[in-house]
């Protein structure tokens, strides 16, 4: 059964002590008021009952107040005990340090770090030129570390913590990363060095590498699009050879198709990001330079989104682009049509390539007649119109075609 708090036996005592008091007096003087010999008896029994009575409170307040003392003496006991072990199998170096920077306690952990017994750091100021050498250096990180440490016992909340990173010299002068981070405990400081030496190294190795691939990576898409050139140019060559105007434009057609992939390799190599294309300048210039391979001098409209699609995406997709407008320059706008060209008015074309919420759209659209009657755009027997529905088919969307005011062709595919 628990004892009895102080406060209630002092109340209890205080309360019994006045009622006995006003009491006692008036009863012993109304029964004894014939017999004085009895009533100083009386009296002196009352004395020694109130002593008695006193005596026995101020034993169990003793008692009581040693019961509270030794469980508490008991408790800060088993507390301190955990935090000593706590503190010495912490598998990080720490350091407890006083109100005045005098250091109470460092785990076994901090000497194998850093090599310093606590008899090398007893004080704050023992350890800032040991970890420190430069005095520049010192001087720098020992007054950033002294206002954050003021900040925080200013701040006097219980779960503030400070953190700084530093480069710190051990005993054998070799250099480590530390992320010091530290918390108030009563008026003590309790520091923890976190070792980054390894993750720093790593995350250099790893930048590097990154670096390097980079690099190479540029260079393997430089040399690709230079390679591409080469052929394009050893075509237009052969294409000099060749007298037939059919012939012509398939080598005409050859080249475009080499220059689309060429311009996704240069787009590449002059990006920071060597995984993506970004689409507005790449079909812009596609679109560009393929419309205007025929000599023809279209009224171009471009609506492009700033996107950026992966390799496997984008260069299907400007394979797409350069066939359709291919054949548009080939078929609406070529030679014998019925459209007027070069400066004139009958010849525009535009294109939009716009992110929606089921993924991607490209229109390609023209003023021109459309298809041919008789052409079924869904099983052409062209080349062209053939590698659109198949590269549409690798993007895993479609394409759909009709005739409004001219030819506008639309290709979907998921993001």
């Amino acid at each position: 059964m628990p004892l009895l708090r102080p406060s209630t036996i002092v109340l209890a005592f205080a309360l019994g002590s006045a009622l006995w008091i006003l009491t006692s007096d008036h009863m012993a003087a109304a029964l004894f008021a014939d017999s004085p010999r009895v009533l100083m008896w009386v009296g002196i029994l009352k004395g020694w009952f109130y002593v008695a009575v006193v005596s026995l409170l101020l034993f169990v307040l003793i008692k009581t107040f040693e019961s509270n003392w030794l469980k508490k003496k008991e408790a800060l006991r088993t507390s301190e005990e955990k935090f000593r072990r706590l503190f010495e199998a912490a598998p990080i170096p720490m350091a407890l340090t006083g109100p005045g920077g005098e250091v109470e306690r460092l785990n076994g952990r901090f000497t194998n770090v850093f090599g310093y017994t606590p008899e090398q750091v007893r004080h704050i100021e023992d350890w800032w030129p040991l970890a420190y050498p430069d005095p520049g250096e010192r001087a720098e990180h020992k007054e950033i570390w002294t206002r954050a440490v003021a900040r925080l016992f200013e701040d006097q909340n219980p779960s503030a913590q400070i953190s700084q990173e530093a480069t710190c010299t051990c005993a054998d002068g070799s250099k480590r990363t530390i992320l010091f981070t530290a918390a108030q405990i009563g008026p003590s400081l309790l520091t923890l060095f976190q070792d980054l030496t390894d993750i720093r190294t790593a995350e250099q190795g790893l930048k590097r590498s990154v670096e390097e691939k980079n690099v190479l990576l540029k260079e393997v898409h430089h040399r690709v699009k230079n390679n591409l050139q080469i052929i394009s140019s050893l075509l237009f060559l052969q294409m000099g050879q060749v007298v037939d105007p059919h012939d012509r434009s398939l080598f005409a057609e050859s080249q475009n198709r080499i220059l689309t992939m060429s311009l996704a390799h240069e787009e590449l190599y002059r990006s920071n990001d060597l995984a993506s294309v970004n689409m507005r300048g790449y079909l812009t210039e596609l679109v560009r330079r393929v419309a205007g391979a025929g000599g023809q001098r279209p009224k171009i409209s471009l609506d492009i989104e700033d996107i950026s699609l992966p390799v496997d995406k984008s260069l299907p997709c400007g394979m797409i682009v350069n066939e359709l407008v291919t054949n548009t320059t080939k078929h609406a706008f070529g030679p014998g049509s019925a459209q007027k060209s070069a400066g004139e008015s009958g010849y525009e074309l535009a294109l939009v390539f716009r992110r929606g919420p089921q993924g991607y759209a490209l229109t390609v659209s023209d003023n021109g007649p459309g298809i041919p009657p008789g052409c079924d755009f869904a099983a052409p027997r062209s080349l062209g119109l053939t590698l659109v529905h198949s590269l549409a088919e690798q993007l895993e969307g479609r394409i759909a075609y009709h005739y409004q005011d001219g030819a506008h062709f639309v290709l979907t595919f998921p993001g």
